[in-house]
Formats: structure tokens, C-alpha cells, sequence
């Protein structure tokens, strides 16, 4: 059985990085063997020709001349390789990388950025999955500061927290603040996708440039109670803005199957001609002895004939056939009651 091998920044310090990978989001790679690398220490020795990389997601790309050496080896090692949700990361203080990544060699790709000269298509971080976003709080404060731990915000008289404490601690602490300013481009994110007032401040890289949803700027040096206060009554709160991103995840999500299943299988099975619907349950059921994705379907789906017959299915990779049996053999509506 293929390895799906996951690739980000496993850095613990910036809460952001290490919480970005699709593994943390989604079970249905619990049905594959799984390995974990750090993006600058891939153990490419590992990694075989029928396995697949999923890198991502956090803003690997040209964040340095080393980083995107370590890219560039993962894509000729000759490994199908999946982007989800990179980003770019030229520092505004860079004029120009001489190592690049030719993103056409990527099986499938999105990237983070909205509308980004590149013309990848925009996916959003995928820790938009994360339940953390969806708590509420008592507000405790009226300016919260989420600083990034290497671009740290002048002194002002706020309760302040560093990106480096864990995604949870960081979350609480949004959601229990009226208007959150930052250096940090997740917390910025974050913030955004809890309905907050967002102001980025001290940046230093291209990724604040291309969020879809726009937060305001200040400069350090105007940053005072009155500035944050009269930028903010200009600003907007995006309110379908985690429901959108979790709705392209999702179907990123699926695409992403579909080039996992175009290489290996969680399992295998045949149906002979005429197997049933119930067959079909039964079936997946034996062979991965595990079908919770079997009850997420039937969560949101009203089968129209029970036990409709099927009269030609004889395909082996899981992941696949129940998709084509749900979408094109099986006629079934949206529960509408």
C-alpha cells in the first residue's frame, strides 16, 4: 500500500506553520500509511515511486534559496507531489531569489493567494477545518496584539500574545477581543475568519499582499488608540468568509482523491454486475473495516430508491468507486426536510 507522505513547516514555535497541514483536518487519510517530514529535511530516501506528497500548506514558496532547493528535490524525486494552500513568502526586504519552483510540475496545486501573478488557483490556508474557529468568549479587551515572534509590535498598552504559543491559546485569545492587530499573517487570518476587525502591522513579506478578504494596515510608527479606532470604522467583518474557505478546502479535498486513488488505495474490491446498493455498503464495509466515510455521506444524503440496482460496477480502488456510485449510479437528492 502506498505512503502518503505530509510535508509543511513542523515548526512548533509559530503555531500558524504547524497547524497548516490537511492531516490534521481530515480522516480520510487515516486509511493510508502516513509520514510526517519537515519541508527543509525531507527524508527523501523514503519516500517511493507509487507514494504521494502532499506539501503544505504555510508559505514555502520562496522563502528563502534553501527552501526552494528543498521543493525543487521533492518535485524531481518523481513522486506525484500535491500543493494545498502554499504561499508565497519574498521578504519585502528581498529583491529577487535566484533559486524558483516551476509550479507546472506539481500534480495538483493551490495556493493561499488571491489572484496571485502566478494564475495557480486560490485555496485558503486549510486550517480554516479547525473547530477553534468557531468559539465564542466574554470580551475581556478592546485591542487585542497577536505578535508574530520574530516581528514583534512597539510598546503599546495592550494584552498582547506571541504566535509561538499554540494555535488554542491564540484563538481564545481573538475571541475574547474586540479588534485584533498583528504581525502574524495567520492570526491575521484567523481573526478575519472569526468575524474580528483585523489591523496588520510590522509586515514583512509578500503574503499579507494577496489576502483575498482585505484587513487594514498601520504603520508602527502611526500605531496609537486613536489610529487603531478611526481605521477600523473604515474596515469590513466578512462574515461568509470561514464557510467559503472551508467550502474550497472541501473540494480541493476531493480532487486531491481523485490523484490519490489515480496512484494507490486504501483498499480494493470487485462487485459482480447486479450488486445492490446494501452490496455495495457491506462491501466497502469488509474491505476497510471502517466506513466513517460511509456515514458522513449518508449524513447529508437521502438515498431517492433504496436498494437501486446496479448493473455494471467492477472497480477497485475505494476511494473512486464510492464516488462515482454516490454521484452518477446511485440518484439521490439533497435531505430537504
Amino acid at each position: 500500500m502506498s505512503t502518503i507522505h505530509f510535508v509543511n513547516a513542523l515548526n512548533v514555535n509559530n503555531c500558524g506553520d504547524y497547524m497548516s497541514s490537511p492531516l490534521d483536518y481530515y480522516d480520510t487519510f487515516s486509511h493510508y500509511p502516513i509520514m510526517m517530514h519537515h519541508v527543509d529535511t525531507v527524508k527523501l530516501d523514503a519516500i517511493k515511486a507509487n507514494d504521494i506528497v502532499i506539501l503544505g500548506g504555510g508559505g514555502l514558496l520562496n522563502g528563502g534559496v534553501g527552501r526552494n532547493r528543498c521543493i525543487n528535490a521533492l518535485l524531481d524525486h518523481g513522486t506525484p507531489v500535491i500543493g494545498w494552500s502554499l504561499g508565497f513568502h519574498d521578504y519585502y526586504s528581498h529583491t529577487s531569489i535566484s533559486v524558483t519552483v516551476d509550479l507546472n510540475r506539481f500534480a495538483l496545486l493551490g495556493i493561499r493567494d488571491y489572484q496571485h501573478p502566478c494564475g495557480a488557483p486560490y485555496l485558503p490556508c486549510v486550517s480554516c477545518m479547525s473547530p477553534e474557529l468557531r468559539k465564542t468568549a466574554t470580551i475581556k479587551r478592546e485591542v487585542g496584539i497577536v505578535e508574530h515572534l520574530t516581528h514583534p509590535i512597539s510598546d503599546l498598552p495592550f494584552d498582547r500574545i506571541k504566535n509561538s504559543q499554540s494555535m488554542s491559546d491564540v484563538t481564545d485569545f481573538i475571541a475574547s477581543s474586540e479588534i485584533i492587530v498583528t504581525s502574524s499573517y495567520h492570526a491575521a487570518y484567523w481573526a478575519m475568519l472569526m468575524g474580528k476587525p483585523v489591523i496588520c502591522t510590522n509586515t514583512f513579506a509578500v503574503k499579507f499582499d494577496y489576502f483575498k478578504y482585505k484587513p487594514e494596515f498601520i504603520d508602527c510608527s502611526d500605531l496609537s488608540i486613536q489610529n487603531i479606532k478611526s481605521t477600523v470604522l473604515k474596515g469590513h467583518i466578512y462574515r461568509d468568509f470561514l464557510d467559503e474557505s472551508i467550502g474550497l478546502n472541501n473540494s480541493f479535498l476531493e480532487k486531491a482523491l481523485d490523484t490519490i486513488s489515480g496512484v494507490s488505495s486504501p483498499a480494493s474490491l470487485q462487485l459482480h454486475p447486479g450488486a445492490t446498493y446494501i452490496d455495495i455498503i457491506k462491501s466497502i464495509a469488509l474491505v476497510n473495516k471502517d466506513i466513517t466515510i460511509i456515514h458522513r455521506r449518508l449524513e447529508h444524503l437521502r438515498i431517492k430508491n433504496r436498494a437501486r440496482r446496479i448493473t455494471q460496477y467492477c472497480i477497485g480502488p475505494f476511494t473512486r468507486l464510492f464516488r462515482k456510485l454516490t454521484v452518477k449510479s446511485i440518484k439521490y437528492k439533497e435531505a430537504s426536510k
